[in-house]
């Protein structure tokens, strides 16, 4: 008729949510590879700091996250291109 049987529904469904929990492994070891870099630590601390500060100083979020974006994007490549 066409259609999928129950049994090549359940197979698509599982092969899916295999999929996905591999590419959520990913993502998670990507993440474990960026904070255990010196590289990756510095960035992260300095993500904690300036969200503190804006906590403190209560800047409107939309405009506290374009702030630091040029200056951190610079620092990142200056420290990976010192780790390399």
């Amino acid at each position: 008729m066409g259609g999928f049987s129950a049994q090549e529904s359940l197979v698509e469904i599982e092969e899916w949510i295999g999929m996905l929990l591999l590419r959520s492994l990913l993502i998670f070891l990507e993440g474990v590879e960026c904070l255990t870099s010196p590289a990756g630590l510095v960035v992260g601390l300095w993500i904690s700091l300036y969200g503190l500060l804006l906590q403190i100083s209560e800047i409107n979020y939309a405009v506290a996250i374009l702030l630091p974006a040029l200056p951190m994007l610079n620092f990142y490549a200056v420290l990976k291109r010192l780790e390399d």
